[in-house]
């Protein structure tokens, strides 16, 4: 179609669309919400393509039986429809509402200062409590309760399910079960925002995301990061969580594998990496596994107490030292030459250096010594009584390969904002806000 063709055909369109305006126009004047359809459908002089143009070019109206008359079709649904209302303190505030065929009026009433495009109710007994709708201007509500069933505000079906752009709410749900879900074959809810992308809040749960047999229920990702490839069969993983760092799900886990938090962190754009921090008391219930240094300001073993499980705990400190030292003991008697043989176990070499001997002599004294120090995981005791009793301990310093890559450093030097600064500041009677506040 050349120019010429394309300029009568707007200005008919145009005229048309006014005759319809006009129609709907008195259709208001009449009554303001329309309840019935017209007793015969009421034909239009619209070819069935130019009724195709118009829905194209998005200038068909919205109203129920105000647009199918104007269209000149058939409506077999009581549509209602209030354009403008003014009732309910919608007055200036509300651009359509729309409800249920055969509900009545909704209750309640507009009390913000907020601005609504449209309002749809899906239910017969719906409230304008606008303590549940968004602030500021809003292009769609809907509301799907009020009748003491199950309802739905908004539901959408397609490559978008909804789609919202705003400068504060993209899209906005509030519910007494759920306030936002979504399904899709690859993703079922995306948020953009120069803040936050996704934001939920609920007496339950903010939160509620299902992954699947064979996925995760929810990937977060921070800085250049992302996820890719799929988890292994039969792997489900309820949140996975980087900062920083390419994650390949595929070589994350093996099979057969149930995980309930996955976090990472990368020294990218030369930040110190942290995969989780914690404020405040942390429960693990059931065995604890760590493949690295653990640093802690004390240590105990809690435990209920042996003689009065009932209503005490009893605790132990740790046995502290600048080295990496493990500790043996155990009890021999001596032979008819006051002498004993101790033998030790096949790894201990290969594990222990530098090591050190103690002795002690139970029930009477003896002059007991060290006669041949460890070697080939043995060592002699003499200068003992026949049948003598000796406790003896022996400790050595770790030589395995991980304790030589990782040796104790026993003094450091605070740099940075943690100089000046305390882990815990209160019993060096210092204010809190000296408080070395994350991990170095």
């Amino acid at each position: 179609m050349d120019t010429q063709d394309l300029t009568p055909t707007m200005q008919e369109l145009k005229a048309e669309l006014a005759a319809m305006r006009a129609a709907l126009s008195d259709l208001e004047a009449r009554a303001d919400l329309i309840t019935t359809p017209p007793a015969q459908p009421v034909k239009s002089s619209l070819t069935t393509s130019r009724r195709k143009t118009l829905r194209r070019l998005g200038l068909a109206l919205l109203g129920g039986a105000a647009t199918a008359t104007a269209l000149g079709e058939t409506s077999t649904v009581q549509a209602k429809a209030s354009v403008h209302p003014s009732a309910n303190g919608m007055a200036n505030r509300v651009g359509m509402l729309v409800v249920p065929p055969g509900a009545p009026n909704p209750t309640g009433s507009i009390t913000s200062t907020s601005t609504y495009g449209l309002i749809g109710c899906g239910d017969k007994t719906s409230s304008l409590d606008t303590t549940f709708f968004p602030t500021g201007s809003t292009g769609v509500v809907g509301t799907g309760t009020g009748d003491g069933k199950a309802g739905t505000g908004v539901a959408g079906y397609g490559s978008y399910g909804v789609y919202g752009v705003g400068n504060i709410y993209g899209v906005y749900g509030q519910g007494t079960s759920r306030g936002v879900v979504g399904y899709g074959d690859n993703t079922g809810v995306v948020g953009n925002s120069p803040k936050v992308g996704v934001s939920g809040s609920g007496s339950i749960a903010g939160g509620d995301f299902s992954g699947g047999d064979n996925g995760y229920g929810v990937g977060a990702t921070a800085g250049s990061s992302y996820l890719f490839n799929n988890l292994r069969s039969n792997t489900s993983v309820g949140l996975v969580a980087t900062a920083g760092k390419r994650v390949d799900l595929n070589n994350l886990f093996s099979i057969n594998q149930n995980v309930g938090l996955y976090a990472t962190a990368d020294d990218s754009s030369g930040r110190n990496p942290t995969a989780a921090y914690f404020d405040g008391r942390v429960a693990v219930i059931g065995n604890l596994s760590i493949q690295g240094n653990l640093s802690k300001s004390s240590g105990t073993f809690k435990i209920d107490h042996p003689l009065n499980p009932e209503n005490q705990y009893l605790y132990h400190s740790f046995v502290e030292s600048p080295d990496m030292l493990n500790i043996y003991t155990g009890l021999v008697t001596l032979d008819q030459q006051g002498e004993a043989v101790i033998e030790l176990p096949t790894w201990f070499e290969a594990l222990n250096r530098d090591f050190r001997y103690q002795l002690t002599c139970l029930g009477q004294y003896a002059g007991v010594y060290i006669a041949s120090e460890i070697k080939d995981r043995k060592f002699k005791v003499a200068g003992g009584l026949d049948g003598l009793k000796v406790s003896w301990q022996v400790t050595g310093i770790r030589q395995d390969e991980w304790a030589k890559a990782h040796p104790i450093q026993v003094e450091e030097d605070k740099t940075g904002p943690e100089k000046g600064k305390y882990l815990h500041p209160e019993v060096f009677g210092k204010p809190e806000r000296l408080k070395i506040g994350g991990l170095g």
